[in-house]
């Protein structure tokens, strides 16, 4: 540098304008060097914001994905917990509501039968019908009590009730059910055969007409006027119930082997067990239910003789009623 400053002298160049120049470069080399060493470093912490940003949204989303599982869990679970209470509930309900069905049909028979043990076993043989046909205990005790009440043999009620079931079955025809049964009655009730039953069967989609011409004999115009012929009932309702016999015998059975009957035949046996297994339980219940009627017919009557006081007076002990 001594070298270079002697000749420069000996020269006579001035060299301050271009040590001033190099002096403002070497500045803006130093300024432009720690700008990108501060750009670098605000990039390198936008990065790690960034990063950490995404690390908070990778949690939050997997917080979030958690909480919704929980949430669709939670709601899974609580619906199969409701519909399952529901599912209790409603079978509780049909227990109590066909206890109560027995109960009334128990009661009824024997006033119809006017034989308690007869009853009983009557109620028995229709759940026993209802759990081996496709129709329901109700339906076949509608049926029971109408042929009870046209005075029908109590002994002859089973095979009447399985003839009418097997011929309701094959027709097809679930209003048939009913109806065969209503003829009957009505038959029973005229104590002779007239015209109108015969539509009534042949409506239900039994062949009654052939049936009386192949147990009776009868021909075509006899048929036709039939109400002249004054066949008594005796003789009319086991010609018609043997032609149903021999058309229809086991198609109850046949059909309680479908998917439908199948169906009945599991909710008629479950709610017969369930009911012969809950019946001291639903006993204990009607005797606590008529000791609490009985009272408060009691108090009923109480507070219309002496008002308020006059009942509470035979509600409690004196020194209750004092303190």
């Amino acid at each position: 540098m001594g070298f270079f400053a002697n000749l420069t002298a000996k020269l006579g160049i001035d060299t301050s304008q271009f040590n001033k120049g190099l002096r403002a470069a070497s500045a803006a080399v130093t300024r432009f060097s720690k700008q990108v060493a501060k750009d670098f470093r605000d990039t390198s912490k936008s990065a790690a914001r960034a990063s950490d940003s995404f690390k908070i949204l990778e949690r939050a989303a997997d917080k979030g994905y958690k909480s919704v599982r929980r949430i669709t869990q939670g709601i899974i679970v609580s619906q199969a917990f409701y519909r399952t209470i529901h599912a209790i509930q409603d079978t509780i309900r049909e227990l109590y509501n066909f206890s109560q069905v027995v109960e009334e049909n128990r009661i009824a028979f024997a006033g119809l039968i006017r034989d308690a043990d007869k009853a009983k076993r009557l109620n028995e043989i229709l759940q026993d019908l209802a759990a081996d046909t496709p129709y329901s205990y109700e339906q076949a005790v509608d049926n029971a009590r109408m042929l009870l009440a046209y005075e029908f043999p109590l002994q002859s009620i089973e095979r009447i009730m399985r003839d009418i079931a097997d011929a309701t079955a094959a027709s097809g025809k679930i209003e048939s059910y009913k109806n065969i049964a209503a003829a009957l009655g009505q038959i029973q009730g005229k104590g002779r055969l007239t015209a109108r039953e015969l539509i009534r069967f042949a409506t239900a989609g039994i062949p009654v007409y052939q049936i009386l011409r192949e147990e009776l004999g009868l021909m075509h115009e006899q048929i036709v006027n039939i109400g002249n012929l004054h066949i008594p009932a005796d003789i009319a309702i086991p010609a018609i119930l043997r032609g149903m016999e021999k058309r229809y015998a086991g198609a109850a059975a046949a059909m309680q082997r479908t998917t439908k009957g199948l169906t009945n035949a599991i909710r008629e046996n479950i709610l017969i067990i369930s009911q012969n297994v809950f019946d001291p339980l639903y006993q204990n219940l009607r005797v606590n239910m008529e000791k609490l009627s009985n009272r408060l017919e009691a108090m009923r009557e109480d507070i219309r003789k002496g008002g308020f006081g006059y009942m509470l007076a035979n509600m409690f002990p004196p020194e209750i009623i004092q303190r």
